[in-house]
């Protein structure tokens, strides 16, 4: 047929994929992108939006990214740097790992991982959000413990030099900041466990642009061989 089926293929699969995850993201916006003001819709070859499934998540690529949250869950999964995996606390069976990434790229492609890399992004600002309205709540309603904090700043001062009597401020203010931890750590285990999420996405698109790198020369490289061939 003498056209570009690949590159119409790519172009025509990025352009849904993106749709998908800027109406994903769109829940975490107090300004909303609406439908015509996207730059991925188009009225001549619209993308269809099918109705929710769930109250959390808008489309697929939520609920993907929610799906991959629920198997890495920090309270029954135990992640190894060493394997780059994720794996059951109680049956230490594999649940996430470097095939799991593989089938992801298989089936949504590098668009579609890239997009959950952006719309975890999206869910790391939106935990912080909650974090700092809570605790400044929590600070509303102690006077106690903001007042304390106020003057355990002074001490700190400069951040360039080491406080003086360090070993009686720090057993003090973890004391008295006791009440706070559980919302500190909440708040650091979610956006770790994103975080962690977001390497492996990031160590996948590294290998999948080295690969297709490589995968180009070797084709650059079969056609001057081909060229000198015939040449000679």
């Amino acid at each position: 047929m003498n056209i570009y089926g690949l590159k119409i293929w790519q172009e025509e699969f990025s352009r849904i994929i993106n749709y998908n995850v800027e109406r994903e993201c769109n829940s975490f916006l107090t300004r909303k992108i609406f439908d015509w003001q996207s730059t991925y819709q188009n009225v001549a070859i619209p993308i269809p939006k099918y109705e929710r499934i769930d109250d959390h998540s808008v489309n697929f690529t939520g609920r993907l990214a929610r799906q991959l949250l629920q198997l890495t869950d920090y309270h029954q999964t135990l992640y190894i740097d060493q394997m780059s995996a994720w794996y059951d606390k109680e049956t230490k069976a594999e649940l996430v790992g470097i095939k799991t990434w593989d089938l992801l790229q298989s089936s949504v492609d590098v668009f579609g991982i890239h997009g959950l890399d952006k719309l975890l992004c999206f869910m790391i600002v939106k935990e912080l959000q909650i974090f700092l309205s809570q605790f400044k709540k929590d600070l509303k309603e102690n006077k106690e413990v903001r007042d304390f904090i106020s003057s355990f700043n002074n001490h700190l001062m400069p951040l360039t030099t080491i406080p003086k009597d360090t070993p009686k401020i720090y057993p003090t203010a973890v004391q008295k900041c006791q009440k706070l931890f559980p919302l500190f750590l909440e708040v650091t285990a979610v956006v770790g466990q994103m975080q962690l999420i977001r390497r492996q996405i990031a160590n996948t698109l590294n290998v999948s642009f080295h690969s297709s790198y490589f995968i180009e020369m070797l084709g650059i490289l079969d056609l001057c061989i081909i060229y000198f061939t015939d040449c000679s």
